[in-house]
């Protein structure tokens, strides 16, 4: 999982520059083993750094595989604006989009797309947000053993 995040983040960071967006990736050198399908999970990736490029007004992105004894997990957490408490419960839904004024477009799948892959991998999602703050994305998937 870890060396797979690699390969996908290398193609966003010319995107991250280029937006002058700046990036913080922390990936351990150590192997780290789930069940994933390649697909699935760059799916994933681009929809969760797509909606931070998109939506967030975001000045700072960060993204980590962290790994503990059972699971392995991504986070990709921005400075960005954040998202209203009473959105946080919908936002995953297909189809919902957040006060269309702030939220830059979007087709209102991108995360419910997540939300299906990552289950369907076995996996569990989850956000923390705050207005003003920004927001951080939690992807979580057992390891093999």
């Amino acid at each position: 999982m870890a060396e797979l995040t690699r390969n996908i983040l290398q193609d966003w960071l010319p995107v991250f520059e280029n937006s002058n967006l700046s990036y913080d990736i922390d990936t351990p050198d150590i192997s780290v083993f789930v069940r994933m399908d390649r697909d699935a999970y760059l799916r994933i990736m681009n929809n969760l750094i797509q909606n931070v490029l998109r939506h967030s007004g975001a000045s700072q992105i960060a993204i980590a595989v962290l790994v503990d004894d059972h699971k392995a997990s991504v986070t990709v957490t921005d400075n960005g604006r954040g998202i209203a408490q009473a959105d946080l419960p919908h936002i995953f839904e297909r189809l919902y989009k957040c006060d269309p004024s702030r939220s830059g477009g979007g087709s209102g799948l991108g995360l419910s797309i997540v939300q299906h892959l990552v289950s369907k991998l076995g996996g569990k999602v989850s956000v923390k947000s705050e207005e003003g703050k920004g927001s951080r994305f939690l992807v979580v998937f057992p390891t093999v053993q």
